[in-house]
């Protein structure tokens, strides 16, 4: 399994899970967030880079010959970073995102898990009982929500154009120990 996001809070938890169950792991990720974790910490093969850049994805596909991939990489700099770097977050979200489906296609990988975000809701009106009403005109505000929308729709597209199965996953207000 191809991990990419693989420092962030999120990806941590689920890392062990994974090679519990048996599966090798390659970690990607490019210490944005988090900055450096000692080496023997990790019980999985890592990749230091930016998934932005194409030959970087080309080198981590090679090395890690994926049956599945949990894209959870993206440009976050909390809540204060959506409004200071929006051209980042919405450029290069998309362009990452991109990259993994394409090698991913490329690769043969079984199946693609995008980690979206609730931020696809924040214009989503819901009725009493807390349903959502989504519909096709209630597209995020912030770059953020944006970027996780259009992912989204980009990973729809490669299934029905290429056959690429994926899945979806929203997480909500994730809270681990590497949180700060």
């Amino acid at each position: 399994v191809l991990v990419t996001g693989s420092e962030g809070s999120l990806m941590q938890a689920v890392i062990p899970k994974l090679i519990a169950k048996g599966y090798e792991v390659y970690g990607v990720d490019n210490l944005m967030r988090y900055g450096v974790r000692p080496e023997n910490d990790r019980n999985y093969k890592f990749l230091c880079g930016d998934l932005v850049d194409p030959f970087f994805v080309d080198d981590a596909f090679d090395q890690s010959r994926p049956d599945y991939v949990i894209q959870a990489a993206a440009r976050i700099y909390g809540v204060g970073g959506f409004h200071s770097y929006r051209a980042d977050i919405l450029g290069e979200d998309i362009t990452l995102h991109n990259n993994i489906l394409k090698k991913s296609h490329e690769h043969g990988v079984k199946r693609v898990v995008f980690i979206s975000s609730s931020m696809v809701y924040e214009n989503v009106k819901s009725e009493a009982n807390g349903t959502l009403l989504e519909s096709k005109s209630a597209l995020p505000t912030t770059d953020y929500g944006l970027s996780k929308w259009t992912n989204e729709r980009l990973s729809i597209a490669f299934r029905e154009q290429y056959l690429l199965p994926y899945t979806i996953w929203r997480p909500f207000n994730i809270l681990t120990p590497l949180e700060k």
